[in-house]
């Protein structure tokens, strides 16, 4: 080989190092089968799956001011307002703007009793989940982060629920359900085009009205963590 071809061959091999490595730092990456470049953004098209988990106030203690059901000052109500849940998720991001969503919400166990002159004479674990889908809007930002909206309708379910009733010694519980809207917003983090990160709220409705088919709304606070499958 003449010095003059070796010259050539290093230049040539140096150019397409360098094209190379430029084309990685913008987000690149290469294709076998099309042997061609194609590009990577942080917002691709494709089905995502994750999982988060935070504290839901779901507020079983309103029942503890209600007059109706503590009819008598001997009679005393203590119930948790809040609880440990956790929500496996499932969504398509159809752009970096739109997304369909799909959830299930594990609402952990809530403790209510019933006092009579200072006695406990009803106590019972009230369990709870939610089923939702919602459409998710988002507004993506600079350096990986974005903002997110959702709206949807949730299926909230409430197992081993106390019936509302004047006589504290006759209190059953049954299993009781109620569909409604849902809506919640959040902060999201790319750490790459398929690791993301986000710190959310969502609000379900549930039945306020105080009555045996009460089942109160839900204040999800959660960090989740996802991953997107790119097409």
């Amino acid at each position: 080989m003449t010095r003059s071809l070796f010259g050539k061959s290093v230049l040539a091999s140096v150019a397409l190092l360098g094209l190379s490595g430029a084309a990685l730092a913008n987000g690149g990456s290469y294709n076998d089968s099309y042997d061609s470049y194609q590009p990577v953004t942080e917002y691709m098209p494709g089905i995502y799956i994750g999982i988060m988990g935070g504290y839901a106030m779901n507020r079983w203690d309103d029942l503890e001011d209600v007059g109706t059901f503590v009819s008598a000052p001997t009679i005393g109500v203590d119930a948790d307002s809040g609880t440990f849940a956790w929500r496996p998720f499932i969504g398509y991001d159809f752009n970096e703007y739109f997304a369909l969503e799909a959830g299930y919400t594990h609402l952990h166990r809530s403790d209510f009793n019933v006092f009579l002159n200072g006695v406990s004479v009803y106590a019972e674990d009230v369990h709870g989940y939610a089923v939702d889908v919602n459409a998710k809007l988002k507004i993506p930002l600079d350096n990986g982060f974005g903002i997110f909206t959702k709206v949807g309708v949730v299926y909230l379910h409430a197992s081993d629920a106390p019936s509302v009733s004047n006589n504290p010694l006759g209190i059953n519980e049954d299993d009781r359900s109620q569909v409604n809207v849902m809506f919640g917003a959040g902060v999201s983090y790319c750490f790459t085009p398929n690791f993301i990160v986000d710190a959310s709220w969502t609000h379900y409705r549930g039945d306020s009205e105080v009555s045996n088919d009460f089942i109160p709304d839900v204040d999800f606070f959660a960090l989740g963590f996802s991953y997107k499958f790119c097409v």
